[in-house]
Formats: C-alpha cells, structure tokens, sequence
C-alpha cells in the first residue's frame, strides 16, 4: 500500500516514487493565446543518469511546488486531467485508489454527480489542504 501524499506512481516508467522530493509534475503548453497548459504526468525527477524520460515536455516543478503555484490558476485545456493531477496530490490515497480504476475521470464523475450536495467544493477543498500542510 502507498503512503497517502508521500507515495506516487511513476506516468513514465511505472514504479514507485517514494518521497515527494524525488518526484516532479509535468506539462506541455500550446502556443497560441491564451497559453494553455495540458498533458500532465507525475514522474521521477528527471536527472541526466535517470532512465524515466517522458519526451520533449514544455514545463516542470516538483510536486509541492505544482501545488502551491497552481492550485487556483489551472490555465488547464482539459479540466478532468488537470483535476486528476491535483487530487493525486492532495486526496490521501486517491494515488492508490486510482491504480485499480479503469477511467478515473468517469468514476470521479459519477462519485461527484451522486454525492454532489455532501461534499466540498474542490477549491474550497484545496484551500482547506493547503492551510492544513502550512501549520
């Protein structure tokens, strides 16, 4: 079992990136106005002597960064995708949850859409998570 928030799974090679700190978001950009970010995969910190390559990918930070900058300003192309990024780093054991889900946006779908009066408001969500980490 994965460490809620402290455990990720690779987009590019598959394995186990076990601290935060050795795993980084990243994202393509289109070039035309407005500037939109899209593709985003959670992947090993990219080093020279690292395997785990994902191509040519316009931008990266690490995870903690990805969440403090962009949480409320996703400039995002698809929505879902940027949503699932943010709930794999913020939801305890989404990461691991999603591993066993065939689509995990039509599932979070259909999870929202049934219990969409009960629960928060995922901005609302974030801000909570956020001021949570920071004391």
């Amino acid at each position: 079992m994965l460490k809620p928030l402290k455990e990720y799974i690779c987009d590019s090679c598959g394995q186990l990136i076990q601290k935060p700190e050795q795993g980084e978001v990243i994202w393509k950009v289109t070039y035309k106005k407005p500037y939109l970010n899209y593709d985003y995969k959670i992947v090993h910190m990219r080093r020279v002597d690292n395997p785990c390559s994902m191509g040519d990918y316009d931008c990266n930070t690490n995870l903690k960064d990805f969440v403090d900058q962009y949480i409320l300003h996703p400039y995002a192309v698809n929505l879902q995708e940027y949503m699932d990024t943010m709930r794999r780093l913020t939801v305890p054991y989404y990461e691991e949850a999603r591993q066993y889900l065939k689509n995990p946006f039509k599932t979070m779908r259909h999870f929202e859409n049934d219990f969409a009066d009960e629960m928060i408001p995922w901005a609302e969500f974030f801000k909570m998570v956020i001021e949570v980490n920071e004391d």
